[in-house]
């Protein structure tokens, strides 16, 4: 993710439920934030990488 990347500022949404079970791959170049529709949801995902807590971020 930086200023230099073709795609800086673009954007994408993709629409999960339950009910289809769609699936996404995000390249670690890019940010992936979570908007719930539902007072109550679980996300589950999995790095390419090690986990790095200091880069977390998030608002609520």
């Amino acid at each position: 993710m930086g200023k230099d990347l073709a795609t800086f500022g673009q954007w994408n949404v993709l629409k999960l439920s339950a009910e289809d079970c769609k699936k996404t791959l995000i390249l670690r170049e890019f940010a992936i934030g979570f908007c719930s529709s539902t007072k109550s949801v679980i996300v589950r995902y999995t790095l390419d990488n090690l986990y790095p807590p200091e880069s977390e971020q998030g608002i609520s």
